[in-house]
């Protein structure tokens, strides 16, 4: 649903998935150095390979240690990003583990860390995960509205956002003056989400499931 006319970069991002699923894994955490990065905008001439920018929360480690719903579907969907041969770079606690690269400004979860504030954390990683992302094809937000709100700052980036959790009274006030797309996780969620006056709605994209881990 809500792809007709859709941009190119989105049509290439959300494209059908091929094969099946790695299996699970435990991958040491790389720092961005590792790899060079490619420019902005050549997927266009190197297969269809972004460059994407994942934005997942601080809460959680990726993947979590416990739960962490969020942070699982994010897993899954990095993994096989890199495993397609995108090129992401993950935003992220610094104890999570991923084959892609890992951009850190803290080094464990805000749930297992002692501290007074973790909102104050929370919001330092979602400007810090944009601080780069000219460099990028794509930002996909898992991380809210926190990220919602500084997408303003960088309005040349095509950003998506993942609609993990549900609309409040007070979040719709970001969700109104959102400039980026938007996409739901169910048929179902979409029909009861509250009218909202920002975003551009992408569709539904059911989570990825890493069917071989159960």
């Amino acid at each position: 649903r809500g792809r007709a006319g859709a941009p190119d970069w989105l049509i290439a991002y959300s494209g059908p998935w091929r094969g099946s699923a790695p299996a699970p894994v435990s991958i040491p955490a790389s720092p961005a150095a590792e790899r060079p990065h490619s420019a902005p905008g050549a997927w266009r001439s190197n297969g269809g390979c972004l460059k994407i920018l994942q934005v997942a929360p601080l809460w959680e480690s990726v993947p979590p240690r416990a739960y962490g719903g969020t942070e699982a579907v994010v897993h899954v969907l990095v993994e096989e990003l890199v495993r397609r041969g995108h090129e992401v770079t993950l935003c992220a606690s610094g104890d999570s583990q991923t084959s892609a690269r890992l951009q850190a400004c803290y080094p464990y979860s805000l749930r297992t860390a002692e501290l007074e504030n973790k909102a104050v954390y929370s919001w330092q990683h979602a400007a810090l995960s944009l601080k780069d992302a000219q460099d990028y094809d794509i930002v996909h937000n898992h991380a809210g509205e926190e990220v919602m709100a500084l997408s303003h700052l960088v309005p040349d980036v095509p950003m998506l956002t993942t609609m993990h959790c549900l609309i409040t009274p007070d979040t719709q006030f970001v969700w109104d003056r959102y400039p980026g797309h938007y996409n739901a996780i169910s048929c179902s969620q979409y029909a009861t989400m509250p009218t909202v006056a920002g975003g551009t709605y992408a569709g539904v994209v059911y989570n990825g499931i890493d069917v071989a881990s159960f």
